[in-house]
């Protein structure tokens, strides 16, 4: 929900499932709602949702709201009156009952009134100049700033980050970000502290990006420490992807799409068959098996043993044989 204080009382929005609806109190400090429409602008989920200082044409305030699609609409009199292509779509998520559907727009109105910063599917934050009241295409302040995707195993295509939330540090250009893959990181972008607006051009990477989580989409089932580099683990999850971190460096050595939902993992205590590097065993929810080369993660050979999820498996002390148990 969004709030804002007139001085006729308080006003608020709340919003969801490609409904939004004002709320407005009374004389007798009842609220009543009012459906807010879509009009000539498609109806979308709404994800988010600000109230901008009263225009400097007509002194009403105008409501922003963001979307999956990428676009912020502006809304005037419970009516939305224009879209703004302020993000692309970004990577899709499937819902809970099968459709699919992207992550959206968050929006975020720092103290200062006229600065608005929003983020999208696409990994990019973008800082715009609301002085004025209103939002245009000519707001823009800057260039997008990306979060650069992490490095993934074996090379191929890389996925970008998807913001779901962020906060800036009020005075600074320091933001924080939450991504899809639930990582939380902390970034520099330099147009929060610039007066200069343009239009939108080519997108730079974020400045100074720390990473405090490199985290996961889904449950994570398993964590299993390396039998001879001390400062190494991996980690299976129902994302379906496969991490190996350094502990020391706290960071995301390699990483890789397994193919099933991931419930345990197992290391060879050595390399096995004259091959140079340990072999990492993958169990799955759904009772397949994966082995992969861990130097490369590249997969060695996979098989179906169970029909139900895999709780254990480790190797035998020479390495002949691997032990796989479900419930």
């Amino acid at each position: 929900a969004a709030y804002e204080v007139k001085q006729d009382g308080y006003e608020f929005v709340t919003f969801g499932v490609k409904h939004i609806k004002a709320w407005r109190q009374t004389g007798s400090g009842a609220f009543k709602a009012f459906t807010m429409k879509f009009g000539k602008c498609n109806m979308q989920h709404v994800m988010s949702a600000v109230y901008l200082p009263p225009s400097e044409r007509d002194g009403k305030s105008r409501i922003l709201t963001g979307h999956p699609s990428g676009d912020v609409y502006v809304w005037r009199d419970d009516n939305a009156l224009r879209s703004i292509a302020a993000h692309r779509p970004g990577p899709a998520k499937v819902l809970s009952d099968g459709t699919k559907t992207h992550h959206g727009v968050r929006l975020s109105l720092l103290r200062d009134g006229r600065t608005l910063v929003t983020s999208g599917g696409d990994g990019c934050l973008q800082v715009w100049d609301v002085n004025s009241g209103t939002l245009k295409e000519e707001c823009r302040r800057g260039e997008p700033a990306a979060i650069a995707a992490p490095p993934r195993a074996g090379g191929g295509k890389v996925d970008a980050h998807a913001i779901r939330s962020f906060d800036v540090l009020e005075g600074t250009n320091v933001v924080a970000v939450g991504t899809h893959r639930c990582d939380i990181m902390e970034l520099n972008v330099s147009s929060i502290g610039s007066s200069r607006t343009q239009g939108h051009g080519a997108v730079q990477h974020a400045g100074g990006v720390t990473t405090f989580i490199d985290g996961h989409e889904a449950d994570l089932y398993s964590i299993e420490w390396h039998p001879t580099k001390p400062e190494v683990f991996a980690k299976a999850c129902e994302s379906s992807r496969l991490f190996v971190f350094d502990a020391q460096r706290r960071v995301v050595m390699k990483t890789c799409k397994v193919g099933f939902l991931a419930r345990a993992c197992a290391w060879s205590s050595a390399p096995v068959s004259g091959s140079p590097s340990h072999h990492l065993a993958i169990g799955g929810k759904s009772g397949k098996v994966k082995v992969l080369a861990e130097d490369t993660l590249q997969p060695l050979f996979e098989f179906h043993d169970l029909r139900q999820p895999i709780t254990d498996m480790k190797y035998s002390p020479d390495n002949k044989y691997l032990a796989v148990a479900g419930h």
